[in-house]
């Protein structure tokens, strides 16, 4: 006979515990079901989200896709945008900091330097509501460089003149035949 009930045993308990517990299990089944999500988008929980911008910026459609899909979704409450870059070329990176500029109207951002934010990257967060640095990330240089040999001084001493047209006050900038 114990050898039957040490058989049945593992269908015998739990049946006696629900027997014992019947309606603390009917409470918590009405609880689950009153307080229970109703759809998928009420499982997700708020976050932050982490975008990087990394390298030289050439091209800004991935980044500002990213940075667009953040400010649409509902669940995402602020974003940290993680920047490790020297810049680069000056149109995607107005881009990006347009799209931060809308993203910024509808949630937090803040801008973190990580490494390296210069030039094009640095330009592309000034519009977050603010820009953390690393202590030993390398900040700053907002702005064009165009360096230029002045050669006048040599052409003049061997005879070489330059002539040329130009429209506008700054047209010749950077020539080599003048300071």
């Amino acid at each position: 006979m114990n050898f039957i009930k040490k058989l049945f045993l593992p269908i015998t308990l739990p049946m006696k515990f629900i027997q014992d517990h019947f309606k603390a299990m009917i409470f918590l089944l009405i609880l689950f079901l009153l307080f229970a999500p109703q759809d998928e988008q009420s499982l997700r929980t708020n976050n932050l989200q982490e975008i990087s911008l990394v390298g030289p910026i050439m091209d800004a459609t991935e980044i500002v896709t990213k940075i667009d899909e953040a400010a649409d979704n509902d669940s995402i409450k602020g974003v940290l945008l993680s920047v490790n870059s020297p810049g680069g070329a000056v149109a995607p990176s107005i881009e990006i900091a347009y799209a931060i500029k809308r993203l910024k109207n509808k949630k937090p951002v803040v801008a973190y330097a990580k490494g390296t934010i210069a030039s094009g990257s640095y330009y592309a967060s000034i519009w977050a509501d603010e820009i953390i640095a690393n202590p030993g990330s390398m900040v700053g240089s907002i702005g064009v460089i165009m360096k230029g040999t002045d050669l006048s001084g040599v052409m003049q001493k061997i005879g070489i003149k330059t002539q040329g047209v130009h429209a506008g006050k700054y047209k010749e900038i950077g020539t080599t035949d003048r300071p």
